[in-house]
């Protein structure tokens, strides 16, 4: 038989392997802080999810609080029938052109499937939405609007 036993080579076995495996692992960097960017970017994914998710419930009085009075007058007067509506938004580009006050430039694709009277439509474009002011609300679509659908 050998200088050690059996029990004592696994035990040094398990300690050779934790101490080779923590050797190897990474330390991750810590976490930068978000910058304002960030936090204005996703508080303008928030304003577009919360404006679309009130278009595709006819919940006018809701919308409001996402857009200006100017914009909020643009999506009522371009409102069609339909029974339900379905929109996916996709952020595609965001452009943070200040910070004090807040104005942003949102490219938005989207793709919308409108039901009314048993037939169904679909729609697909791209949207340029303008946020600014605190809190952020849509003060501009340039082109695109998902919200004059369907044609």
């Amino acid at each position: 038989m050998g200088i050690m036993s059996v029990p004592m080579k696994v035990l040094l076995c398990i300690l050779a392997l934790s101490l080779s495996l923590s050797a190897c692992a990474k330390q991750r960097p810590p976490a930068r802080p978000e910058g304002p960017e960030v936090a204005l970017t996703r508080e303008a994914f928030r304003v577009l999810t919360s404006l679309k998710e009130a278009y595709e419930q006819r919940a006018l009085k809701a919308m409001a609080p996402y857009c200006t009075q100017e914009v909020f007058e643009q999506i009522k007067a371009g409102l069609r029938e339909f029974d339900s509506a379905a929109l996916s938004f996709s952020p595609r580009w965001v452009e943070v052109e200040s910070l004090n006050p807040p104005l942003l430039v949102v490219n938005v694709a989207w793709r919308g499937t409108w039901q009314r009277k048993g037939r169904s439509l679909s729609e697909e474009g791209m949207a340029v939405f303008q946020l600014r002011g605190s809190p952020l609300r849509v003060s501009r679509i340039f082109k695109g609007s998902p919200f004059v659908h369907p044609q």
